[in-house]
């Protein structure tokens, strides 16, 4: 969503485009970019990151398959792979922000992921 939305309006969404997209709280969506925000571990042996790198293009019908098993997963679930996947969260990010073990949280990102993939079946 993010990279569509950059691509379409030249700016990253906001809270509540974010939240209206994914189905969730704005709420939520503010506590899982705050807690992104937090910190960014970067090895001093690797050169920096760009904030300029290139994003793989996704075709028309693969984003359409993406985005109708996205609105099948159920509320937390799209927390979880709203924050991995369109946020850049880490599942130990995204299990502190929702007060859940990071084993919970791989597991239902796990899960939601196997459910995307019947649905695309």
């Amino acid at each position: 969503m993010c990279a569509r939305h950059v691509a379409q309006f030249g700016n990253e969404p906001s809270h509540a485009e974010v939240a209206r997209s994914l189905a969730i709280p704005r709420s939520s969506v503010e506590q899982i970019r705050a807690g992104r925000s937090v910190v960014r571990i970067v090895s001093l042996d690797d050169a920096l990151p760009s904030t300029h790198a290139e994003r793989p293009t996704i075709e028309a019908e693969d984003l359409l398959l993406i985005e109708d098993s996205f609105k099948r997963l159920d509320t937390l679930q799209k927390r979880i792979v709203g924050g991995v996947y369109f946020l850049g969260m880490t599942q130990a990010q995204l299990a502190r922000s929702l007060h859940l073990s990071p084993k919970r949280v791989s597991r239902i990102h796990l899960g939601a992921l196997a459910s995307m993939r019947r649905a695309w079946a």
